[in-house]
């Protein structure tokens, strides 16, 4: 009796592929209702329509942004500099890492100027990485990689510290060399964290991208975001800021993704 209740209630807990589950729906149901009311109390005056555009608004100038070319000036710069920079910073951050968590040595050496640049809002060094780089993407790409490569790092550092050192000492009993050792011990044994750090490194550098858009570029979505406030223009606002979401929605689903495909063996 009781182990058909637990094969009852098992099977409770199971989905069919592909269909959606309770809370999706209820989140769906909510979302939907939320924007029916938003609709009628700023089509009936409820509320400020200026502040306030209907959805329908914002989703006929989400639909002419991406109808036209429009979309290119906003949707493309804000990637190119997230691409580069979090590529940037996410490769340095990862490298480091590896020597941080691997040698006590660069660990003695490094910690400290870590520990001291970490707490600085990366946007208050925008001003120095503009004497330095001067104008153009550059500074901005710089602090964008900033953003992402102290995530990185502690977390690699964190991942190759946790390594059992049996592995290490089975490996000098062998007579490993050093790249086998990083190929066959460090890289597989730090994966979990180093893939997480990426994840949280992405959305640090997703972050500092936009508020960089806001102040000192001439386009991007963060950019959009800021004109559209200047200018009152709110339904710009909320499109913005729906593409945004969007972009970071998409983005966290496809990390995701390759964290449960690289890391197979993860619960």
């Amino acid at each position: 009796m009781e182990l058909t209740r637990i094969e009852k209630r098992a099977a409770s807990n199971l989905a069919l592929p592909g269909a959606p589950s309770v809370g999706c729906l209820t989140v769906l149901v909510i979302a939907v209702g939320l924007l029916l009311l938003w609709e009628y109390a700023s089509q009936t005056g409820l509320i400020p329509k200026l502040f306030y555009p209907p959805p329908s608004v914002v989703g006929q100038t989400l639909f002419r942004w991406f109808s036209t070319d429009e979309w290119q000036d906003m949707v493309l710069p804000t990637m190119k500099r997230l691409a580069v920079g979090f590529a940037m910073g996410a490769t340095a951050g990862y490298i480091t890492g590896m020597a941080v968590g691997y040698s006590q040595s660069v660990h003695r050496v490094i910690d400290p100027i870590l520990s001291f640049i970490y707490p600085i809002p990366k946007i208050a060094l925008l001003p120095l990485a503009l004497v330095v780089f001067g104008l153009g993407d550059a500074p901005r790409q710089f602090i964008i990689a900033l953003a992402a490569f102290f995530p990185m790092v502690f977390n690699t550092a964190t991942g190759v510290r946790t390594i059992n050192a049996n592995y290490f000492a089975i490996g000098t009993v062998y007579g490993a060399p050093l790249t086998t050792v990083f190929r066959r011990i460090l890289i597989p044994g730090s994966l979990p964290l180093a893939i997480t750090g990426m994840r949280i490194a992405f959305n640090s550098a997703f972050v500092v991208t936009v508020a960089i858009e806001l102040n000192t570029a001439t386009n991007g979505l963060g950019h959009v975001v800021w004109l559209a406030w200047q200018t009152l223009r709110t339904e710009y606002l909320f499109a913005g800021i729906f593409v945004i979401a969007l972009i970071g929605m998409l983005s966290a689903a496809t990390l995701n993704f390759l964290h449960r495909r690289l890391i197979r063996w993860q619960p």
